[in-house]
């Protein structure tokens, strides 16, 4: 996919925020842009729809496949998404035993 026209449709006072180059950060960016800040579920599915527009005109049959949670301090938000309809599970626990067995902490 073009990714620089994704950089490219970033509005400039954000752009000297970006501090890597993946993906996640260039969506998360992208949202941004397209009003996550003011409406979480809009701007990211704005941010969907435009990478989706943009990867089918580059020939990419399913160019999206996300799960997020976001949080703006006061609030989480969660989505899955995917351009082939079979989004990925998210999961969630408070319980950090559980979560410990699952990714133990390396020796």
């Amino acid at each position: 996919m073009r990714q620089r026209r994704l950089v490219l449709e970033i509005n400039e006072d954000l752009f000297p925020e970006i501090a890597g180059t993946t993906d996640s950060e260039l969506m998360f960016y992208l949202a941004l842009h397209f009003g996550m800040q003011g409406d979480p579920y809009t701007g990211v599915s704005r941010m969907v729809g435009f990478v989706e527009e943009l990867g089918r005109s580059d020939g990419i049959e399913h160019p999206v496949q996300m799960t997020l949670r976001i949080a703006d301090g006061e609030r989480f938000y969660a989505c899955r998404y995917s351009s082939e309809r079979q989004s990925r599970s998210l999961f969630q626990s408070k319980d950090i035993a559980a979560i410990r067995d699952l990714v133990p902490t390396p020796p």
